[in-house]
Order: C-alpha cells, then structure tokens, then sequence
C-alpha cells in the first residue's frame, strides 16, 4: 500500500494517501458542543463565573458529588510486565487491590456523545497493551446529563454546555490520577474522541497550565466550529498534540467545520494533524481502529514519552 504525504505550509498537518483501504470502521458518538472555553482544574473555574451568578444547572456541571459519579464508573485498564492487561475499577486502585507492579504512564480517555461502545473499549485495552494505564470516565452517569446528539443523523450540539462538563470530568481524573504513587505524573496523556475530543482539545488546568499533561490526543475533530469559543486548541505551547480527522467526516459537513487542527498548533513541539483522504476512511468519523492509524498514535506516543512499546 503506497502512502503519500504532504506539509500543508505554517500548519503541521500530514494527509495519507492511498488507493485501497482494508477496513471500514463504524460511524459514531458525536460531533459538536460546549460553551465559552474557561479555565478548568476539575474542581474550580476562574473567569467571569462566581457562586453567586451560577444558575443551579451550572453548579451542577462543577458538582465535585457529580465528578465522582463518572469517576467511580469509569473503565480501568491495567497493563502488567508479563504482558496481560487487567480489567479493573477505581476502587480497586484505590483500595490497593490492584497495584500496577511498576511506574506507568496514564492516559485519560474520553468517550464520544454516545458513551461508551465497542470502539472504546478497542481503545483503551490497545492503549494498555501498548504500555498504558487508561481510565476512561463515564459522563453519562451524572444525574444530569441532557441529550446531546443524534449518531443516527450525524447531528450534535443539542446542548450547548456538555463541552463544559466533560472538561471537568477530565480535570476530575486528572487530579485523582496524580494521587496514586504508581501513576508517572510527568506522563499524563489526555485523549478523546468526537465529543471526547472536542472536551481534549479545549481543556485548560488554571493551577498549573504548564504541567499535569504531557501530551493530547484528539480523535475525530476538527477544532473548527461556529461556536467561536470551542474554536482550536488550548493546550499550551508545552504540550504536543496529535489529531486525527478525516477530510469527509460525515459529522463536520457545514461549512464552519471545514479545516483541522494542524493551524493551531505549535509547529515546534512534536504536533501533528492528519487528515485522511483517502477511501473509503476518508468519509468515516472513528478512524483509530485502522493499522496505519494505530502505527501514527503508536510514533507519537514513542516520540513523546519514549516509554511505549
């Protein structure tokens, strides 16, 4: 299979292509949403939000009892130095029931506006075998969590304020991660895909906006919306982020969808936006369950914490 790649000029952007492609993956979670982009720890915000001026919805969002809900439900994979992965919980971990037997790199995974399916579970179990702990929580078990696309239609954005929430879900675990003793804090990985991503892609950390990540992953995501507050990526210049779009996503069809992310990134740091163009991958929203696919995240994670497999 023949691959072609091509630099688009002051962006980081690398489009694949070929002339077969052996796998179609499934179209599905979500596509657009969220609110005004504000900085996030996973317990507090800063800006122009006080106590005072939070309706009753919104302190729900930043509920620290409503962070925990998707905490305590999250999918947990543990990778063991003989090679197996385990399937545990957050309780486990944290009663030490389950110890990894040595320091590993985590990777926070964030489901698509559909939850969790069986594309989540292909990620976090690769992810594991290739080195990782993931912990992947679970949004939907919030009291209060509305509707917020159609995978039957292709359509999101139902409702404007679950970017926000997922945001403080991952800032959520986050902290939580860094309180284990096995858990290597100078390798925390974020990682989403569709809505995950948009959640990725725009998380910010007030404490301390140049540590706790190393490095994000976006899975399909074009960092474009009409939704200017939701527009390109808020890591900052430290950390290297991968994003992986597909040029005819079904999903991202309006006009102010169209691009990627490679023109917000920091050329410098190891970024990289791909964009596949080629069929039939080129008109699908998943695109991680692909080999070639796997082989870009599988480099990425190498370059940046040369702990990978």
């Amino acid at each position: 299979m023949s691959v072609k790649k091509f630099a688009k000029q002051r962006q980081t952007t690398i489009r694949f292509s070929v002339a077969v492609l052996v796998l179609s993956l499934f179209n599905v979670a979500c596509s657009n949403g969220g609110t005004r982009a504000i900085d996030l720890d996973g317990q507090n915000t800063t800006g122009d939000e006080s106590e005072a001026t939070l309706t009753a919805e919104q302190l729900l969002h930043r509920s620290t009892e409503e962070m925990e809900l998707t905490w305590q439900a999250a999918l947990v994979r543990v990778p063991s130095s003989d090679g197996s992965v385990i399937d545990t919980t957050v309780n486990e971990l944290a009663s030490g029931e389950v110890v990894p037997d040595q320091t590993y790199p985590v990777v926070i995974y964030l489901h698509g506006c559909n939850g969790f399916w069986s594309g989540t579970y292909f990620r976090i179990n690769w992810l594991a075998q290739n080195g990782f702990v993931v912990i992947a929580p679970l949004s939907f078990a919030r009291s209060f969590y509305p509707q917020s696309c159609d995978p039957s239609t292709n359509t999101g954005g139902f409702y404007r304020s679950t970017g926000i929430m997922r945001q403080y879900d991952a800032g959520y675990a986050i902290n939580k991660v860094r309180e284990f003793a096995w858990a290597d804090k100078d390798n925390l990985i974020l990682a989403g895909f569709s809505e995950g991503g948009i959640a990725t892609a725009n998380y910010a950390n007030s404490e301390n906006p140049e540590g706790y990540l190393k490095a994000r992953i976006i899975e399909g995501w074009p960092c474009k919306t009409g939704w200017l507050e939701y527009q390109g990526i808020k890591a900052p210049a430290s950390q290297a982020v991968l994003a992986l779009v597909a040029d005819e996503d079904p999903w991202y069809r309006p006009s102010y969808h169209q691009g990627d992310c490679g023109e917000f990134m920091n050329s410098n740091n190891g970024s990289l936006s791909f964009v596949v163009d080629y069929e039939p991958l080129r008109f699908e929203h998943a695109l991680w369950g692909q080999a070639e696919i796997q082989e870009i995240v599988r480099t990425f994670l190498q370059e940046q914490l040369i702990r990978i497999k």
